[in-house]
């Protein structure tokens, strides 16, 4: 068998039909697909009760423990030669297996293929950024991008988003010993590629946009999360781990812990929206020595503006500029 697609899904009643069917609709027909149900209260499992193929195998968890307990799960359950991760609110177009197989038997040295997304909201459609074609050959710069987060993806934009599992394929011999962190409630798609991508081969990205992403309800990160900081410290120090403190990754994580200081204050602000001087003060000083590294011309503005006052010290109005802009999106 050559792929396994691996489909965690919650309260998904809505999207897992066409999620599903974009799968069985493939012009490839070599897969199985892996449905791993997280504790859902709604009608999915109705829904996919109704869809008769013997490629399909279902798995339940016994409460809702999350996506990155529930792709573990589908990856000890894979047979395929290659894994790839469906959610399901999105979909494939109908010749994405077919596709990456091709791309898989011209290059047999490759174990992990990137395609790029195709971004879909209700009032738009396009694809997530213009992306090279071939084979990476600086594998360093795929995990700076990773690392650096909103930095990476505009100094390398030709790698696209190598952070969220979402359009990856992933040779099973590649991922069969790494595993999505149960702890974290953000960036675990980010450390789970950071190892594949760094213990890869070889890497193939094509700018096809063959997977379909839909934005849809609330974003994670404008959600409280009181366990942040903890998380945080733990993203950090897998980074260094993976990167062993390579002298050549000192910008990008220069920019990522530039990037979480800036989440931390933002989620302080989530919880209260009062000013918390000495928790503000205290992480824009245990950051400041990166700040020696960060390179400005790859900040958005609103960003320069936030590493222009932290540099500073301007902590108050630091947060009040963070304030101001989540009242600007939340209207």
């Amino acid at each position: 068998m050559k792929f396994s697609i691996i489909i965690p899904f919650y309260n998904s009643e809505k999207y897992i039909e066409r999620c599903i069917k974009s799968v069985l609709e493939q012009s490839f027909g070599d897969y199985e697909i892996i449905l791993i149900n997280d504790g859902s209260t709604d009608r999915s499992s109705s829904v996919i009760s109704n869809i008769d193929d013997d490629r399909i195998t279902v798995l339940e968890n016994s409460e809702n423990r999350g996506v990155s307990y529930s792709r573990n799960k589908g990856i000890k359950q894979a047979k395929g030669e290659w894994i790839t991760f469906l959610d399901s609110d999105d979909w494939f177009d109908k010749n994405t297996l077919k596709e990456v197989s091709g791309i898989i038997d011209s290059n047999d040295k490759v174990d992990l293929v990137q395609c790029n997304l195709m971004i879909i909201s209700d009032i738009d459609r396009k694809p997530y950024s213009e992306l090279m074609d071939g084979v990476v050959e600086r594998k360093s710069e795929i995990i700076e991008s990773i690392i650096s987060v909103e930095y990476g993806i505009r100094k390398y934009a030709k790698y696209g988003n190598c952070r969220c599992a979402g359009g990856k394929f992933y040779k099973r011999d590649l991922i069969k010993n790494t595993s999505f962190r149960c702890d974290l409630k953000t960036f675990e798609d980010g450390i789970f590629n950071l190892e594949a991508y760094n213990n890869a081969s070889q890497i193939y990205i094509t700018n096809e946009p063959m997977y379909n992403y839909f934005r849809v309800g609330q974003s994670a990160t404008k959600s409280y999360n009181p366990n942040l900081d903890e998380q945080i410290s733990i993203i950090l120090s897998q980074i260094l781990q993976c990167v062993k403190n390579d002298s050549g990754y000192r910008e990008s994580y220069a920019h990522c812990k530039f990037g979480f200081m800036i989440r931390s204050i933002y989620n302080s602000v989530l919880n209260d929206r009062k000013y918390r001087k000495n928790y503000i003060n205290g992480l824009v000083d245990r950051n400041k020595k990166g700040f020696l590294f960060v390179n400005t011309a790859y900040l958005g503005k609103r960003d320069k503006l936030y590493f222009w006052l932290a540099k500073r010290r301007f902590c108050f109005l630091l947060f009040c500029s963070i304030k101001q802009t989540m009242r600007y999106f939340d209207r």
